[in-house]
């Protein structure tokens, strides 16, 4: 019995230590992650000019593991990188941001499988308003006259 509970305690020390060979490859992906961050965050800022409140997408930007996300981008569907407007809805640019954002987000859920924890709360996105043509963001907790019912 001595023999059995000496194993089994070799064995949970022993089977907590993490193999360098996966710590390095977490490093290099966190740093490949982080810098698609900072990438896709700048591409959402080159992305907004808008005309209406409409034009303004909020969309989820870093997964959580237990669901929902821990912040937001904002841009807008109808801008082109270069600042102007597309008659299409959405734009060809919008449309491969949305896509790198995409793919950026199923990779950091793929670590969240394996690595992830995260609180459980909501995080309630904000709404997408377009401001003097730019697209920016409203926080739920902004008071919004326009919401007011008027009867």
């Amino acid at each position: 019995m001595k023999k059995l509970l000496a194993f089994a305690v070799f064995f949970l020390l022993v089977s907590c230590e993490i193999p360098e060979a996966i710590k390095t490859i977490n490093e290099d992906q966190e740093k490949e992650l982080s810098e698609l961050n900072i990438e896709l965050s700048e591409q959402a800022k080159t992305l907004s000019a808008c005309q209406a409140d409409s034009d303004c997408s909020v969309v989820g930007f870093t997964p959580k593991a237990c669901g929902g996300y821990l912040d937001f981008l904002v841009a807008s569907q109808r801008s082109n990188k270069d600042g102007t407007l597309s008659s299409r809805l959405p734009s060809n640019d919008y449309l491969l941001f949305i896509g790198r954002l995409r793919s950026y987000q199923n990779r950091l859920n793929d670590l969240n499988d394996d690595n992830g924890y995260s609180t459980c709360d909501w995080i309630e996105p904000p709404r997408g308003r377009c401001v003097e043509n730019k697209c920016s963001v409203q926080s739920y907790m902004e008071f919004d006259p326009s919401l007011l019912n008027n009867e």
